[in-house]
């Protein structure tokens, strides 16, 4: 089972609504409109990693124009299949409305 399956009925989760996700607001499947969320110390752990390493590509290679907008993109979809690779949802209760 992949991990970033939902923890409540097992559906795969797509990729581009995971890169739309916040901590601030739970991911919701589309299947069984549960909610669920990442455990915050791995995406935190994963997002200073992915800064420091922008950081020091851009400080060696001195990226600008065109060229950033590439690299960007390219570590954009990167960090979104690492994000879908590697990451666990964990369920989460929410309050009867």
């Amino acid at each position: 089972m992949n991990p970033t399956n939902c923890p409540h009925c097992g559906a795969t989760t797509n990729p581009l609504k995971l890169s739309l996700y916040s901590t601030g607001r739970s991911f919701r499947c589309s299947r069984c409109e549960k909610h669920s969320r990442f455990d915050r110390r791995t995406l935190a752990t994963l997002g200073g990693f992915s800064a420091l390493l922008g950081a020091l590509l851009q400080g060696h290679f001195r990226f600008t124009g065109l060229t950033l907008a590439g690299v960007a993109a390219v570590a954009t979809v990167a960090l979104i299949a690492v994000m879908w690779l590697t990451l666990t949802l964990r369920p989460v209760e929410t309050p009867n409305a």
